[in-house]
């Protein structure tokens, strides 16, 4: 039911993108031979992984909170349901969590610059 497969999809959307912003960051250091640099380090695969992902937390938050709001502008338009306002406040907050990411993020590396 529609209740069910609209939830179902978002979580997709969000898995589907993680995996894959992951795997793209190993094969770029792959390809531009940091991947073997980083092998002989005593990091645990945890950690490498994490290192990798960090960094593009904010495209994944602008590419999933645009996941979102796509999927649910799509349930409407396709399944017919309802834009309930407390759904309208929720997208509204990702995107407005995903903005003040990006901009803090814009602020430390301003700050960084200026220190080095």
């Amino acid at each position: 039911s529609v209740n069910y497969m609209v939830p179902a999809v978002f979580g997709m959307v969000l898995l589907v993108i993680t995996l894959n912003l992951a795997g793209l960051s190993v094969v770029r250091q792959r390809e531009t031979g940091t991947l073997e640099q980083l092998l002989v380090t005593p990091l645990r695969t945890s950690e490498f992984l994490v290192g990798t992902v960090v960094p593009l937390g904010v495209a994944y938050g602008i590419w999933g909170a645009s996941g979102v709001a796509l999927t649910a502008i799509l349930s409407t338009l396709i399944y017919g349901e309802p834009l309930t306002p407390i759904m309208v406040g929720g997208i509204v907050l990702i995107i407005l969590g995903v903005l003040t990411i990006e901009l803090g993020s814009q602020r430390a590396a301003r700050q960084r610059q200026a220190a080095s």
